[in-house]
């Protein structure tokens, strides 16, 4: 029932994010527990849930939607809203007991990303991992669309890192990455090309279907980031696995 109630683009989404961490949750020990940071819709943590009953899932924002909020509930979802930069609550709340935590296009819209990660270092058990994904400044579409890059996404995004900056943030504090690769970027190619329209034909018209990231395009862009990353491109999404 619940898959039936997503939209097709909800859909896709749900299948996109869902192939990225399946490997990951089944390796999740009986009984364990899954944190998502900034879990937004919360469509992933259930159907986290459908797979893994045992599970504990925590679905973490600053303010969940009501109908969002009783959805992730009546899935058996705990839910915590808040501001995450205080790191004081996440170690009290969380202190050494998380296997997965997932962030995804989070880290980017906090201000003080530093502080959460150390937090979140703390928050896991030892071994636990982190599968981040962010805007990655090193994008070749960047070089591209420059001032009309998608991924600054002002005044939203307060943080853009490149791959450099996160290792070193990674490696200081303490954690161990296990891979990265460039992942997808369809809503940052349409947000580029419609910042672009919007500057030089002003036309509301011609720029509302990137804007809105209508389903064509977001398939047309796939497919470009998807030749791109055979090409060993880096695109403006990009995926890191951390292990404490």
């Amino acid at each position: 029932m619940f898959h039936e109630s997503l939209s097709m683009l909800l859909r896709c989404k749900l299948w996109i994010q869902w192939r990225r961490v399946k490997d990951l949750v089944a390796l999740v020990p009986e009984d364990g527990k899954i944190v998502e940071v900034g879990a937004g819709d919360g469509i992933l943590l259930i159907a986290i849930r459908a797979k893994r009953p045992d599970l504990t899932l925590v679905a973490i924002d600053i303010a969940f939607a009501p109908q969002v909020k009783s959805r992730l509930r009546d899935s058996g979802v705990d839910v915590v809203e808040g501001a995450i930069d205080e790191a004081t609550t996440l170690e009290q709340h969380f202190m050494g007991s998380i296997d997965l935590i997932i962030m995804n296009q989070a880290i980017e819209h906090l201000w003080k990303p530093v502080v959460v990660l150390q937090s979140l270092y703390h928050a896991l058990k030892v071994g636990g991992i982190i599968l981040i994904s962010t805007p990655d400044f090193d994008g070749y579409d960047r070089k591209i669309w420059k001032q009309y890059w998608g991924g600054w996404y002002a005044p939203r995004h307060l943080n853009l890192f490149t791959r450099d900056e996160i290792i070193t943030t990674m490696t200081s504090l303490n954690f161990q990455i296990l891979r990265i690769r460039s992942l997808v970027a369809p809503v940052i190619w349409c947000h580029s090309i419609g910042g672009f329209l919007s500057h030089i034909f002003k036309s509301k018209i011609l720029v509302r279907p990137f804007l809105r990231s209508s389903p064509a395009l977001l398939i047309i862009f796939s497919l470009i980031d998807v030749f791109a990353i055979l090409l060993k491109q880096r695109t403006s999404n990009v995926e890191y696995l951390v292990k404490k």
